[in-house]
């Protein structure tokens, strides 16, 4: 998986439309099994950062 295919996600995220917990819980991330820190600060808050996408 690669950060451009969350894409609708974080459009999501970014409209307000989603809380960290039902961001979390959507089914993409979920089978990451990532700690709860970590979808946090690496993709809830940086997600949409095309910058940091192309990185």
């Amino acid at each position: 998986m690669k950060l451009n295919d969350l894409g609708p996600l974080m459009a999501r995220r970014q409209d307000g439309g989603l809380s960290f917990e039902r961001f979390r819980a959507d089914p993409a991330l979920a089978a990451l099994q990532w700690p709860n820190d970590v979808l946090r600060d690496f993709l809830f808050d940086h997600g949409d950062n095309g910058h940091f996408v192309d990185d």
